[in-house]
């Protein structure tokens, strides 16, 4: 029967019934197993390991290989090694006449065999081996469905990852853009209100002056009654004059472009002081070493938005500012004394107020964090930010004053 592959009809539905593929040169043991077991599987035979090989090649649905030990120029161990090299999930089963235990054992080794069965084979028992050879090869089946799937998974996972982390950087970028394009904005809306307007309400100024003088030529008591209303315009021109520029100096902070950031800084946290009456300790690490050019005008609106919102939260009476670094990121701590009776347990968390959440917006675009506590004896707040320049602590100096 060499070359032959005898299915027998069951029962079962063949997609229902595994595979076996039975190798033994002798046709009445081939004869018995199909009509003993082909009611339950869908049994191929061959006589040599040569034409098994050419089968189970053919066949990638062949759950078990049962094989007898002598098959000719091939043995059965010698063929189950093979068919463990191609598809290591398949179930193999040796059946040989040997009763030495240490070939057996040897046997086993050598071809990663499931089990052995003895000739002549017993019905019941050899039954009992084939469905616990099944369960092994549909948990075996199931499993690297499993890894399978699992696999798939974590590649997905993987990309998504891959994905999410090439969207943040873009959107790093473009937060990045759209931050300095708002700064270039404003910038150029300070020129132009301090360029364009100034230059208009200065011409007023001349144009007021020339009035004043050649009113002068009429009678003492009108000239002095136009002269008091002129002094008067003048110095609300004046008031607007000075208004405009703080107005430029506040949406272009040009101090950086001048002296750096760091002076920038420190101008800027006197200036709030003083605004706020509040008495400030201020003490600073380098900053112009921990950014590129380019973003430190975003860094120092976002400490300007910081101390005006951490104010204006809490309305301190004097305020602690530090500016440090630590595992590359710049970090910027606010305390101040907590003003009135202790919060309550129930009272919730304070909203923030506009300017901070503009804050934590900008600090969120990016990649910062702000953190604000609240403690019986305190309020803080600690907002991050990365830096483009790693320098070692000890590099970066630091600065204090009261």
């Amino acid at each position: 029967m060499e070359g032959n592959a005898m299915i027998r009809d069951a029962g079962l539905r063949p997609e229902q019934r595994l595979q076996i593929l039975l190798v033994d040169p002798d046709p009445v043991n081939t004869e018995h197993f199909v009509a003993s077991f082909g009611d339950e599987y869908e049994i191929l035979t061959t006589t040599s390991g040569e034409e098994a090989l050419k089968i189970f090649a053919a066949t990638p649905g062949i759950a078990m290989v049962l094989s007898d030990q002598q098959l000719g120029a091939m043995s059965g161990v010698e063929l189950l090694a093979e068919v463990y090299a191609r598809r290591p999930e398949t179930v193999r089963i040796i059946i040989t006449g040997y009763m030495d235990v240490s070939d057996i054992i040897d046997a086993i080794n050598k071809g990663h065999i499931y089990q052995y069965v003895l000739k002549p084979w017993d019905i019941v028992q050899l039954r009992l081996i084939l469905d616990q050879a099944r369960q092994t090869w549909l948990l075996t089946r199931e499993n690297r469905t499993l890894r399978d799937r699992l696999c798939s998974a974590e590649n997905r996972l993987q990309r998504a990852g891959e994905e999410l982390a090439r969207s943040d950087r873009r959107l790093a970028a473009l937060s990045s853009k759209l931050l300095n394009g708002q700064e270039d904005e404003k910038e150029e809306l300070a020129t132009r209100l301090s360029e364009d307007l100034g230059q208009a309400l200065t011409g007023l100024k001349l144009q007021i002056k020339l009035l004043e003088n050649e009113i002068n030529s009429g009678g003492e008591l009108s000239r002095e009654l136009i002269n008091g209303n002129l002094q008067l315009l003048r110095g609300f021109l004046n008031e607007i004059i000075d208004n405009i520029r703080l107005l430029s100096t506040s949406l272009s902070p040009v101090i950086i472009d001048d002296l750096g950031l760091d002076a920038a800084i420190a101008e800027m946290v006197r200036y709030v002081g003083g605004q706020g009456k509040m008495e400030i300790s201020f003490s600073s690490t380098s900053l112009d070493q921990l950014f590129f050019d380019q973003k430190k005008k975003l860094v120092y609106r976002i400490a300007q938005k910081a101390l005006q919102g951490f104010s204006l939260q809490y309305r301190p009476d004097s305020l602690r500012v530090d500016f440090g670094a630590r595992d590359g990121a710049m970090v910027l701590t606010l305390r101040a004394d907590r003003v009135g009776p202790p919060q309550a347990a129930g009272d919730g968390v304070k909203p923030l107020n506009h300017t901070l959440v503009t804050v934590s917006e900008l600090v969120n675009m990016l990649g910062g964090t702000l953190h604000l506590d609240s403690t019986a004896e305190e309020n803080s707040m600690v907002v991050t930010l990365p830096v483009d320049l790693r320098v070692p602590a000890q590099a970066a100096g630091r600065t204090d004053n009261a």
